[in-house]
Parts: structure tokens; sequence; C-alpha cells
């Protein structure tokens, strides 16, 4: 069965993502957690890179548009301040403590990032823990580049309304329920095209699609 557009989209970027499967119910928590890693949660709340990729998409755009709510009606975000050491409680002071000699000299919106994150870290319980875990490895392996539009994307999910942001991930939920076989085609199809059959393929999938009755002319043999 060959998918529709949209989901030729998502699978593209499942792939370039390196995403895994699921994090099993029986996986052991994370006994100690890198900085980096409460760093992640703080300046991302620890949410797949491919959730926040999907946000980007044409479907995940047409979901918010149609939610009910008012764009950019959002509560604000706190401002990533400077956050002092004594500030912090002892539980996040422990999960810090090797970063306290140096705290004062971090730059400020890293002291926010990871006092978010520790805080984070320890409202999670061991499956959560796993699962940040898991998606900050993923987070790892994007090129500089790809961090950059991640970080982009989702300071603009941020700016939907609680209503829209439902109705986004509502949509991705039901991408990630496409049949395994299904998934595994898209995969292999974004694999075997080169790297300008790829950005085709994105960008014929951001485009505006064409006026009724109008044909469709543009370029992009492998994902007709």
């Amino acid at each position: 069965m060959k998918p529709s557009g949209g989901g030729m989209r998502l699978a593209a970027f499942a792939a370039a993502l390196l995403v895994g499967a699921a994090v099993a119910a029986d996986t052991p928590p994370v006994a100690s957690p890198d900085p980096g890693l409460l760093e992640f949660l703080g300046e991302l709340a620890g949410e797949d890179a491919l959730f926040i990729q999907y946000t980007t998409t044409r479907e995940a755009k047409r979901a918010a548009k149609d939610a009910v709510g008012v764009p950019g009606a959002a509560a604000p975000e706190p401002a990533a301040g400077a956050v002092a050491w004594e500030t912090l409680d002892a539980p996040r002071q422990q999960l810090l403590a090797g970063q306290a000699d140096g705290w004062a000299a971090l730059p400020p919106e890293r002291q926010y990032a990871l006092a978010d994150g520790a805080q984070r870290w320890l409202a999670l319980d061991g499956i959560g823990r796993a699962q940040a875990n898991d998606r900050w490895q993923t987070w790892q392996s994007l090129t500089p580049g790809k961090r950059e539009r991640v970080h982009k994307a989702w300071a603009r999910f941020r700016e939907l309304t609680p209503e829209q942001q439902q109705a986004v991930r509502t949509a991705f939920m039901r991408f990630k329920e496409l049949p395994q076989e299904e998934r595994d085609w898209l995969t292999e199809r974004w694999r075997q095209m080169t790297p300008d059959e790829q950005v085709r393929a994105v960008q014929r999938r951001q485009a505006p699609g064409p006026q009724p009755g109008a044909v469709d002319n543009r370029p992009c043999p492998s994902c007709r």
C-alpha cells in the first residue's frame, strides 16, 4: 500500500533523526544523569526530537489552524534568566553538585536550563527517566544544523495556544499509530533517495499545494 504524502514527510523525519523503538516498560532508570541530559530537559522539556520536527510539517500546521483557540494567545513562558545557586532547593543542588564551583560563571540561559532540567528530572519516575535518557541520546546524534532547526521549531510550538498544541500532539499520535509495515516502507523509500531528492521531497511537502484544476508540475521524480 502506497502511503499518503504526509506519511512520507513524517517518515523522512523519522529516518533522519534515527528514532528508535519505544522504551520498554521494564527499562531500568538512569541513576546519575549527565549535566547534558539535564540541560536537554530544561531547553526542550525532554520532548522527542521527531515530534518537534513534526510540528513544522503541513499536517501539523493544518491541525493547529483547525484547533479552537487564537494563535499567539498561549500563556507566556518564564524568561530564561540567571538563577542564583542559593535559590536552588537541596535536591537540585545535590543533583547539580558537580556544577557548584563554576555555577556563577555559567551563562544565564544555561543556568536556567540546568535548574529547570533538574526539577523536571526529579519529578520523573524510573520509566520517565529512561525515556528522557533515550531521547537525549537521539538528540546527541543530531548535527548542529539539525539541533538549531529543532530549537527554532520548539520556540514556535510554544507560541501556540494550549488547544493548538494538543491538536498537533493528537495529529502526531495518529502518525505513530501507522502500521509498522507502512512506516518501514516509507523509511526504506527515504533511504533510497539521494540527498538532492530528499531535499526536494521535503520542500514539496512544505510548499502550498496546487490550486483546484491546476496541473502540478513541480519536479520531484522519486516522490510522485
